[in-house]
């Protein structure tokens, strides 16, 4: 029996032995579950603490901002009182610059905790959560294939982590405008394409992935426009052009269909019950005014040079900007590489660079330009440089010294509150306990960062310290916003409350100077944004038309400056009796002299 040769093994046994060639082939697949499980936890874990104290921290610690914020709570509280769920009015006329899917937000979480103004931010703050999750997510697909667990998992939370500490992801999660649900539609639509038709690994789930463009793209529309579908459908077309691979999964008529049909199931309910409503006007000032206007042409005095989003982005992305300029310096390298990447983290680099890079010419070219418009290029730069090779030493050094400068000049402000230099803005500042060894520890850690990385110890180190710094740096500015609220939000809302209770038979509230949105709502009367002496300007939106409606009454209520109100007295039409002060505001009952 001993010579007997020795047989061949069974077919299920090979087939085990050749699938266990092929896991030692594969890292990925290699790894034991109990420890990618562990890791995907503590990850998890790291980011919802992140988003908690990064994006929720300090979320009712502002009003109601003049004039956009207040603006559009406005327009959500109208509705809600008006039980009106398909056209958005405001400030007793029709508002048609934007779609209703923030104020449906808002709405619902009114019914569910009350009509807090504050609460509308809540599904802001979720959505940017909600962004975070998504670029984590989608650098974990694109490195799991080729990288070890613990490299793949802590490449994928950098990503995640950076855009979660990136000031413009901050302060959009923290007001409740159209932007941060156009940012993270636009990005989960692009995530799909890149998942399904981009990376190798996922060519059977073509469908599925073409109905979530299709999804996301729709959620986009019902945000902010047509740029919802514009800008995903610009990038994907230059990406196919690119990409053969690409091209040949996606550009078939059963997954256009399902594209199709997806966001058409989206937005035609809303469409559908427009025209059913007869809201013809409403269409024609959304698709007419807030889309192809906007594109066309500058619109509310908002025209800007073309280089105008090149700062504007530095800004957003602070202190994290000297990576991506490395990023980018790294991708035209690698140039000859652009239609055959070596693998998905090169081919999501390059397609996150053509993201960034399309979406920043798009906005450069268009005359209306604001901040906020380019909002959507934030995830695409959090993963260009998180998918780099390579982050210089000398990317690191400047970005400590950025949050060192940065926190020693709010710790001369605590300093100088602490001496009396401030006055009341000071001694609010002293009341929050936080700020200044906040304040300390970020300065600490981004020296830290600074000598590590000039010392050219470990790469994690250094970045984890920086984020770690970035994050105490936005702990710590809800306690140093807090002052602002109390000496120039309150005031201004107190005489709108008092305005409410007083305005017996005045049908008509002025707010002179500065357009205070905020008091619409709080007041409850129609509201004119502009001086009774003067014609009022069509902008902003309803005060010409108020004015029209209005311009004979003989009462009518005004708030603005106490300098602003006095100088009315000077005209002997007017009377004007004070009613309230509150700081430099105050309210006033104006009586015309009738005309002979």
């Amino acid at each position: 029996d001993r010579h007997r040769p020795a047989q061949r093994a069974p077919q299920p046994l090979r087939s085990l032995r050749g699938g266990a060639e092929n896991l030692k082939q594969s890292p990925s697949k290699t790894r034991p579950p109990a420890e990618d499980r562990q890791l995907a936890l503590a990850v998890s874990s790291l980011l919802v603490l992140l988003c908690s104290l990064a994006l929720f921290n300090g979320l009712f610690t502002l009003s109601p901002l003049d004039k956009t914020e207040a603006l559009q709570i406005g327009i959500a509280e109208t509705m809600l009182r008006l039980h009106e769920w398909v056209e958005p009015q405001w400030n007793s006329h029709l508002y048609s610059d934007k779609p209703p899917l923030p104020y449906w937000l808002a709405q619902l979480m009114w019914n569910r905790f009350g009509l807090i103004p504050e609460l509308a931010r809540i599904p802001a703050a979720l959505c940017a959560s909600l962004g975070v999750a998504n670029v984590t997510w989608l650098l974990r697909k694109a490195t799991r294939e080729h990288s070890s667990a613990r490299q793949s998992w802590g490449r994928s939370a950098l990503g995640g982590s950076l855009l979660a500490l990136s000031p413009g992801w901050i302060a959009f999660a923290h007001t409740a405008v159209h932007d941060i649900y156009l940012a993270v539609a636009i990005s989960l639509a692009l995530t799909g394409y890149v998942v399904g038709f981009c990376l190798p690994s996922n060519e059977s789930r073509g469908r599925g992935w073409a109905l979530w463009i299709g999804l996301w793209c729709g959620v986009g529309f019902l945000s902010k426009g047509l740029l919802g579908i514009g800008l995903p459908a610009m990038i994907i077309a230059v990406d196919l052009c690119l990409q053969k691979s690409s091209r040949r999964q996606l550009l078939r008529p059963g997954l256009l269909a399902c594209l199709s049909a997806s966001l058409l199931g989206v937005i035609s309910p809303w469409l559908i019950a427009l025209a059913a409503g007869n809201h013809w006007e409403y269409l024609s000032g959304f698709l007419g005014f807030s889309n192809l206007q906007r594109a066309t042409q500058a619109v509310d005095g908002h025209n800007q040079h073309p280089l105008f989003y090149l700062p504007i982005l530095v800004a957003l992305l602070w202190p994290w900007w000297p990576m991506l300029l490395s990023a980018l310096h790294q991708l035209w390298q690698n140039r000859h590489r652009w239609r055959q990447p070596v693998n998905q983290l090169e081919r999501l680099q390059q397609f996150a660079g053509l993201w960034l890079l399309l979406g920043l010419g798009l906005f450069s070219l268009i005359p209306t330009k604001l901040p906020g418009y380019i909002l959507p290029l934030l995830p695409a730069a959090a993963m260009l440089i998180t998918a780099a090779p390579r982050r210089p030493r000398w990317c690191l050094r400047l970005i400590a010294m950025q949050l060192v400068v940065a926190s020693l000049g709010l710790m001369g402000c605590l300093i100088a509150a602490q001496l009396g230099k401030l006055g009341e803005y000071g001694q609010l500042i002293q009341t929050s306990p936080l700020a200044l060894p906040g304040l300390v520890l970020t300065t600490s850690l981004a020296l830290l960062a600074a000598v590590r990385g000039g010392l050219d110890i470990r790469e994690q180190k250094s970045c984890f310290a920086l984020l770690l710094s970035m994050l105490m740096l936005a702990f710590s500015a809800p306690a140093l916003a807090k002052p602002y609220n109390q000496l120039e939000q309150q005031p201004i809302l107190d005489l709108a409350r008092i305005a409410h209770k007083k305005h017996d038979s005045a049908r008509v509230l002025y707010v002179v100077g500065r357009a205070r949105y905020s008091v619409v709502t709080v007041v409850g009367l129609p509201t004119i944004f502009g001086s009774p002496l003067e014609v009022a300007s069509p902008r902003p939106i309803s005060s010409h038309a108020n004015w029209k409606q209005f311009a004979n009454d003989q009462e009518a209520l005004v708030i603005g400056t106490c300098h602003s109100i006095d100088a009315l007295k000077q005209d002997h039409r007017i009377h004007v009796n004070p009613l309230g002060r509150r700081r430099n505001h105050c309210l006033a009952h104006l009586l015309r002299t009738p005309k002979r």
